[in-house]
């Protein structure tokens, strides 16, 4: 390991001999550079997840994976808390069904860990109306985002972060958000349409932005489309 180069070769020699290989952490992340407590999927995705299993975070020198379910599956145990949204095989392959919210566990040398995975019908684009679509400073505005298939299309129920300025600025415009339903897991995408309405501050170029995570994708995807908005003087 790249510590373990930088130590004397003794050093090395102690340091393997005091850290043991007892698992202390286990993860699981639909990419392994990215470890999120929520991902988002799209119906038919199929994609094999990374489960890691690791040595005593707290101590610098012995923190490293033991092994992982690409070299040893085998040494995990994979599940989905509602196979009808999505199915985890012992293999980590992935399976989305239906749109829906599940569960996803493994476990390995009496650890466990668990991530979300939020289920949403496939898109091709969003659209996003502004109405009016001219605006002076003082006015207010009701932006709706639509999620569209590769027709054009509307696709309810597709999942999308709330429309936001880029860049953000509360001297342009502020946001007077509709409520959003409540969850139990961490979530910041809802399903569309999805409407606000937007108060403008001051004059010059407004862009308002949606977007939308595909952690399934490959490679992973973020889906986004803006439009802009010019308020005179």
């Amino acid at each position: 390991m790249a510590r373990k180069a930088l130590l004397p070769a003794a050093a090395g020699l102690v340091l393997a001999g005091c850290c043991g290989d007892d698992v202390h952490v286990v993860t699981l992340a639909f990419n392994p550079q990215v470890g999120l407590e929520t991902s988002y999927a799209w119906v038919g995705d199929t994609i094999t997840l990374y489960a890691a299993a690791s040595s005593d975070p707290t101590s610098m020198f012995c923190f490293r994976e033991l092994y992982n379910s690409n070299e040893a599956p085998q040494r995990f145990y994979f599940r989905s808390t509602d196979s009808a949204v999505a199915t985890l095989s012992d293999r980590a392959l992935f399976t989305a069904h239906a749109a829906g919210v599940s569960r996803l566990i493994t476990a390995s040398g009496g650890i466990t860990d668990t991530t979300w995975a939020i289920v949403s019908p496939p898109f091709a684009a969003f659209r996003i109306t502004v109405t009016p679509l001219t605006a002076g400073v003082g006015d207010t505005v009701t932006v709706q985002v639509d999620a569209l298939d590769g027709s054009g299309a509307a696709v309810d129920g597709a999942l999308a972060r709330p429309a936001q300025l880029e860049p953000p600025s509360n001297k342009l415009a502020t946001w007077v958000p509709n409520p959003r339903p409540s969850t139990i897991y961490p979530n910041d995408e809802f399903p569309t349409p999805l409407v606000d309405r937007l108060v403008v501050r001051g004059s010059g170029v407004i862009t308002i932005l949606a977007a939308a995570s595909h952690d399934s994708g490959r490679p992973l995807r973020f889906v986004a489309d803006s439009v802009t908005l010019i308020v005179a003087p």
